[in-house]
């Protein structure tokens, strides 16, 4: 990828979702639930 950095997550493909209409709490049950259920064994539908 032509602009892909270590920070490219947060730099570019969050504040893009952002502008998208993505709230804050969508992205914290993205990373929280999401890092959960890869730990537990546990998924469930990560946006609502």
């Amino acid at each position: 990828m032509e602009n892909w950095t270590p920070a490219h997550l947060f730099l570019n493909i969050l504040p893009e979702l952002k502008e998208k209409g993505v709230t804050i709490m969508q992205f914290e049950k993205m990373f929280n639930e999401n890092a959960k259920g890869l730990i537990s064994g546990v998924t469930e539908k990560v946006i609502s």
